[in-house]
Protein backbone atom coordinates (compact mmCIF):
# COMPACT_ATOMS: atom_id res chain seq x y z
CA UNK A 1 0.00 0.00 0.00
CA UNK A 2 1.66 3.21 -0.81
CA UNK A 3 1.54 6.27 1.65
CA UNK A 4 -1.23 8.04 -0.19
CA UNK A 5 -3.03 4.75 -0.29
CA UNK A 6 -3.12 4.31 3.82
CA UNK A 7 -3.69 8.50 4.31
CA UNK A 8 -7.33 8.00 2.13
CA UNK A 9 -7.92 4.93 3.77
CA UNK A 10 -7.28 6.30 7.10
CA UNK A 11 -9.31 8.92 6.21
CA UNK A 12 -12.15 6.49 5.28
CA UNK A 13 -11.65 4.99 9.12
CA UNK A 14 -12.39 8.64 10.37
CA UNK A 15 -15.87 8.57 8.12
CA UNK A 16 -16.88 5.43 9.18
CA UNK A 17 -16.27 6.11 12.57
CA UNK A 18 -18.26 9.59 12.73
CA UNK A 19 -15.29 12.01 12.72
CA UNK A 20 -17.04 14.69 10.16
CA UNK A 21 -15.66 17.60 12.61
CA UNK A 22 -12.28 16.23 11.79
CA UNK A 23 -13.18 15.27 8.45
CA UNK A 24 -14.58 19.06 7.89
CA UNK A 25 -11.28 20.44 9.52
CA UNK A 26 -9.00 19.22 7.18
CA UNK A 27 -7.81 21.78 4.97
CA UNK A 28 -6.82 20.69 1.30
CA UNK A 29 -3.52 19.92 0.30
CA UNK A 30 -1.07 22.13 -1.06
CA UNK A 31 1.63 21.30 -4.22
CA UNK A 32 4.72 19.59 -4.07
CA UNK A 33 6.42 22.74 -5.21
CA UNK A 34 4.40 24.77 -1.94
CA UNK A 35 5.71 22.08 0.29
CA UNK A 36 9.63 22.94 -1.42
CA UNK A 37 9.47 26.20 -1.63
CA UNK A 38 8.29 27.04 1.90
CA UNK A 39 10.85 24.75 3.70
CA UNK A 40 13.80 25.94 1.03
CA UNK A 41 12.64 29.54 2.76
CA UNK A 42 13.18 28.14 6.02
CA UNK A 43 16.25 26.59 4.89
CA UNK A 44 15.09 23.24 5.48
CA UNK A 45 15.32 20.25 2.28
CA UNK A 46 11.97 18.51 1.46
CA UNK A 47 11.37 14.81 0.88
CA UNK A 48 8.59 13.43 -0.71
CA UNK A 49 7.00 11.28 1.82
CA UNK A 50 6.28 14.88 3.36
CA UNK A 51 4.98 16.16 0.13
CA UNK A 52 2.79 13.47 0.12
CA UNK A 53 1.30 14.38 3.61
CA UNK A 54 1.13 17.61 2.88
CA UNK A 55 -0.59 16.53 -0.64
CA UNK A 56 -3.19 14.70 1.34
CA UNK A 57 -4.26 17.78 3.64
CA UNK A 58 -2.22 20.85 5.27
CA UNK A 59 -3.10 20.55 8.38
CA UNK A 60 -6.01 20.58 10.90
CA UNK A 61 -8.56 24.06 11.58
CA UNK A 62 -8.97 23.99 14.94
CA UNK A 63 -11.98 25.64 16.72
CA UNK A 64 -11.60 28.84 18.11
CA UNK A 65 -11.31 27.63 21.86
CA UNK A 66 -8.13 25.66 20.89
CA UNK A 67 -9.50 22.49 22.24
CA UNK A 68 -7.90 19.52 19.79
CA UNK A 69 -10.96 17.10 21.17
CA UNK A 70 -12.72 15.91 17.54
CA UNK A 71 -10.06 17.45 14.90
CA UNK A 72 -7.48 14.80 16.16
CA UNK A 73 -5.67 12.10 14.13
CA UNK A 74 -4.85 10.09 16.20
CA UNK A 75 -5.63 10.42 20.25
CA UNK A 76 -4.35 13.72 21.60
CA UNK A 77 -2.89 14.68 18.26
CA UNK A 78 -3.83 17.29 15.47
CA UNK A 79 -2.10 17.30 12.23
CA UNK A 80 -0.23 20.80 11.81
CA UNK A 81 -0.47 23.24 8.66
CA UNK A 82 2.81 23.52 6.89
CA UNK A 83 3.03 27.38 7.65
CA UNK A 84 2.18 26.83 11.44
CA UNK A 85 4.93 23.60 11.58
CA UNK A 86 7.20 26.18 10.03
CA UNK A 87 6.05 28.76 12.87
CA UNK A 88 6.31 25.99 15.56
CA UNK A 89 9.51 25.28 14.59
CA UNK A 90 10.96 28.84 14.51
CA UNK A 91 9.74 29.27 18.28
CA UNK A 92 11.17 25.98 19.14
CA UNK A 93 14.40 26.23 18.20
CA UNK A 94 15.60 28.88 21.10
CA UNK A 95 15.32 25.62 22.97
CA UNK A 96 18.41 23.53 22.87
CA UNK A 97 16.70 20.76 22.77
CA UNK A 98 15.59 21.20 19.33
CA UNK A 99 17.22 20.56 16.56
CA UNK A 100 17.16 23.06 13.35
CA UNK A 101 16.29 20.06 10.87
CA UNK A 102 13.04 19.13 13.00
CA UNK A 103 9.84 19.74 11.40
CA UNK A 104 6.65 18.75 13.70
CA UNK A 105 3.45 17.46 11.93
CA UNK A 106 1.67 16.40 14.66
CA UNK A 107 0.62 17.94 17.97
CA UNK A 108 -1.70 18.08 21.01
CA UNK A 109 -1.24 21.87 21.00
CA UNK A 110 0.84 21.92 24.42
CA UNK A 111 4.01 21.46 24.24
CA UNK A 112 4.44 17.22 22.65
CA UNK A 113 5.21 16.63 19.11
CA UNK A 114 5.88 14.15 16.36
CA UNK A 115 8.09 15.46 14.01
CA UNK A 116 10.35 14.90 11.28
CA UNK A 117 13.98 14.80 10.98
CA UNK A 118 15.11 15.82 8.06
CA UNK A 119 18.74 15.00 8.82
CA UNK A 120 17.90 11.65 8.01
CA UNK A 121 17.85 12.05 3.98
CA UNK A 122 14.81 10.95 1.57
CA UNK A 123 13.47 8.80 4.23
CA UNK A 124 13.19 10.64 7.50
CA UNK A 125 12.33 9.19 11.03
CA UNK A 126 9.59 10.37 13.40
CA UNK A 127 10.44 11.42 16.72
CA UNK A 128 8.30 12.25 19.34
CA UNK A 129 9.19 15.38 21.44
CA UNK A 130 7.77 16.16 24.79
CA UNK A 131 8.78 19.95 26.00
CA UNK A 132 8.97 18.57 29.67
CA UNK A 133 10.99 16.07 28.99
CA UNK A 134 13.35 17.06 25.86
CA UNK A 135 15.21 14.14 24.85
CA UNK A 136 13.48 13.19 21.33
CA UNK A 137 13.07 9.39 20.66
CA UNK A 138 12.66 7.93 17.59
CA UNK A 139 8.94 6.51 17.52
CA UNK A 140 8.32 5.51 13.87
CA UNK A 141 10.99 4.67 11.27
CA UNK A 142 9.53 6.89 8.59
CA UNK A 143 6.35 9.01 7.78
CA UNK A 144 5.26 5.98 5.71
CA UNK A 145 5.43 3.67 8.80
CA UNK A 146 3.87 6.49 10.54
CA UNK A 147 1.20 6.57 8.60
CA UNK A 148 1.02 2.58 8.28
CA UNK A 149 0.59 2.35 11.84
CA UNK A 150 -2.11 4.81 12.19
CA UNK A 151 -4.04 2.74 9.42
CA UNK A 152 -3.32 -0.16 10.90
CA UNK A 153 -4.42 1.08 14.13
CA UNK A 154 -7.42 2.07 12.85
CA UNK A 155 -8.11 -0.77 11.09
CA UNK A 156 -7.90 -3.33 13.68
CA UNK A 157 -10.20 -1.15 16.60
CA UNK A 158 -6.77 -0.22 18.67
CA UNK A 159 -8.04 3.23 17.69
CA UNK A 160 -11.67 3.45 18.71
CA UNK A 161 -14.55 6.21 19.57
CA UNK A 162 -14.70 5.40 23.42
CA UNK A 163 -18.91 5.65 24.51
CA UNK A 164 -18.64 9.06 25.42
CA UNK A 165 -17.64 9.93 21.65
CA UNK A 166 -14.19 10.89 22.20
CA UNK A 167 -11.26 9.42 19.49
CA UNK A 168 -9.27 6.57 22.42
CA UNK A 169 -6.73 3.70 22.04
CA UNK A 170 -5.60 1.05 23.47
CA UNK A 171 -2.40 2.23 24.14
CA UNK A 172 -0.60 -1.51 25.05
CA UNK A 173 -2.22 -2.62 21.61
CA UNK A 174 -1.47 0.43 20.05
CA UNK A 175 2.68 -0.14 21.18
CA UNK A 176 3.16 -3.51 20.46
CA UNK A 177 1.68 -2.55 16.34
CA UNK A 178 4.22 0.03 16.41
CA UNK A 179 7.06 -1.96 17.78
CA UNK A 180 6.20 -4.58 15.40
CA UNK A 181 6.12 -2.28 12.24
CA UNK A 182 8.86 0.03 13.31
CA UNK A 183 11.70 -2.68 15.24
CA UNK A 184 14.24 -0.38 15.36
CA UNK A 185 12.47 2.57 16.97
CA UNK A 186 13.14 3.44 20.82
CA UNK A 187 10.39 4.38 21.83
CA UNK A 188 8.53 1.21 21.66
CA UNK A 189 11.38 -0.81 22.51
CA UNK A 190 10.93 -1.77 26.68
CA UNK A 191 12.93 -1.05 29.07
Amino acid sequence: MTLTDSLLSIESWLLRLGRVQLLEALRPGVSRVVVEQSLARAGMTSVAPLEELYGWHDGTERPGDGIVDGVEVIPGFYLLGLEEALAVRILYLEQDTWAPHWLPILTDGAGYFYLVDLSAGADPTVLRWEFDDPEAVVSFESIDLLVDTIFHAYSRGVIFVDPWGYLDMDEAQFAALASDLNPTADAWREE
